[in-house]
This record gives C-alpha cells, structure tokens and sequence, in this order.
C-alpha cells in the first residue's frame, strides 16, 4: 500500500511540474512572437527607407493582440554610408515583459540588420 502512495505522489509531481513548464514553454513563444513582430516592422522601415533612428529605450509599449505583454525596444546605428549619412548597420533590442504569479518576466532579443 505505502508503494501505490508512493508511486502515486511521484506521479502527481511530475504532472505538476509539466504543467508549470507548458505555461513557462508558452509565455515564452508568445514572447518571441512578440518580438519577431517588433523586428519586422523596424526591419521593414529600414530596408523601406534606409533610416533607422536611434531610439534609446522606447516603452514599455502594450504589445498588439497580447494584451499581457508589452515591449521596449532600442536601436543603435552600427556604421552609417559616408555619402549620404543613412544607416548601414544597426543593433537592435527588443524587450518583451510580462507577469506571471505576480512577478515581472522579460525576454531579451537582440539582431544586427544591414541596409540590403
């Protein structure tokens, strides 16, 4: 009998703990969906009009169709073309923030991009 409670309490950890791990697996992919969106629309503005403007830590921003998450990003130019001063190069970091059990989560998610 003691072996079945034994066997049984095992169990029922390691249940517990999956759950908490597919709620930690999921906040994370939503964070990096987050972010991917984030990427692409400065990305898009940066091969769209070649500028990027330096933008030191911007936000938090409520992040659009997540509404427990929200983003803060900052951009830094690398390089800049010595013709015409538009960016070549920029660092890019986005931050993606969330709660969870009352305690403030965060994702970090830094790129380089390149004028095309």
């Amino acid at each position: 009998m003691g072996v079945l409670v034994l066997g049984i309490g095992g169990v029922l950890a390691i249940f517990l703990a999956a759950g908490a791990t597919h709620r930690r697996a999921l906040d994370e992919t939503t964070a990096a969906i987050v972010a991917e969106g984030v990427l692409a629309d400065i990305r898009a503005e940066f091969s769209r009009s070649y500028t990027v403007e330096p933008r030191p830590s911007e936000g938090p921003f409520p992040a659009p169709a997540f509404p427990l998450f929200t983003f803060r990003v900052d951009t830094t130019i690398i390089e800049r073309d010595p013709t015409d001063g538009r960016a070549v190069q920029a660092y890019v970091e986005a931050v993606v923030i969330w709660q969870r059990k009352g305690k403030e989560r965060q994702e970090v998610y830094r790129t380089i991009m390149f004028r095309e």
